[in-house]
């Protein structure tokens, strides 16, 4: 999992890295991360990914995040 930010100024977005995905049949090829998981719209390109949070992540992704894999 890592951190996405689309704009500058704006939150971070909880993203799939490769090899990770909902099920093996939908995981992110290599060299690409997936859209947000609150499937917010975007260009295609980010500003920047990060591992770790430097800011408070986008609550709706992390709503979806807590949802799949800790409920």
């Amino acid at each position: 999992m890592l951190y996405a930010q689309i704009k500058k100024g704006q939150k971070l977005h909880l993203v799939f890295e490769p090899g990770e995905g909902w099920d093996r049949q939908h995981l992110i090829p290599i060299n690409e991360v997936s859209k947000p998981l609150c499937n917010r719209r975007f260009s295609g390109h980010y500003r920047m990914t990060i591992n770790v949070p430097l800011a408070s992540a986008c609550k709706n992704c992390l709503r979806v995040y807590r949802k799949h894999f800790e409920g």
